[in-house]
């Protein structure tokens, strides 16, 4: 699984990119609240450049908790190649992946492009190689300097537990 491996790259300070790219956009099909987390979304890649910065899309707005720093999301997700389409990874032939946003367990892109974000939600990002895996790639699926694209279902989001001796947040 290419998610997981991030944390590998991460803290082995791989994942950089030169961010010397053009701006670029996909659309993925139309999607209806209803289908979120329960169907897989058929992706169609836009031919354009690689973006030089996030493009962040909601598809469908979430109505539920926002997910922030520190909670732990669980989302499906499909990962494709910006220059094709070709479909590198999704986690819809299995469980869902859960993660702690803001602990550097996925990419820059991810980071960012999930902060923000509802449950109950569907959201396309575009990255560019500086925000996704870098000069490193993740060979032979993920090239060196590759932008992505990601539709990602947020399922949940668990705030973290508070700190002995501290109330909950409201």
């Amino acid at each position: 699984m290419i998610i997981p491996l991030l944390v590998i790259l991460v803290c082995a300070g791989l994942v950089a990119g030169d961010g010397d790219s053009e701006s670029g956009s996909s659309a993925a099909a139309a999607t209806s609240a209803s289908e979120v987390g329960k169907t897989k979304p058929r992706v169609q890649v836009a031919k354009a450049p690689p973006p030089t910065k996030l493009e962040v899309k909601d598809l469908v707005e979430g109505t539920g908790a926002e997910a922030k720093d520190g909670d732990e999301v669980t989302v499906h997700y499909v990962l494709l190649l910006q220059k094709n389409g070709k479909e590198v990874e999704s986690s819809w032939s299995g469980k869902p992946f859960s993660f702690e946003l803001g602990a550097g367990q996925v990419t820059d892109g991810w980071e960012q492009g999930i902060e923000g974000m509802r449950k109950g939600g569907r959201r396309e990002l575009v990255a560019p190689s500086s925000l996704s895996y870098g000069k490193a790639g993740i060979p032979p699926e993920i090239k060196p300097n590759e932008a992505l694209v990601s539709v990602i279902d947020l399922l949940k989001v668990k705030e973290p537990a508070p700190a002995p001796g501290q109330a909950p947040s409201p």
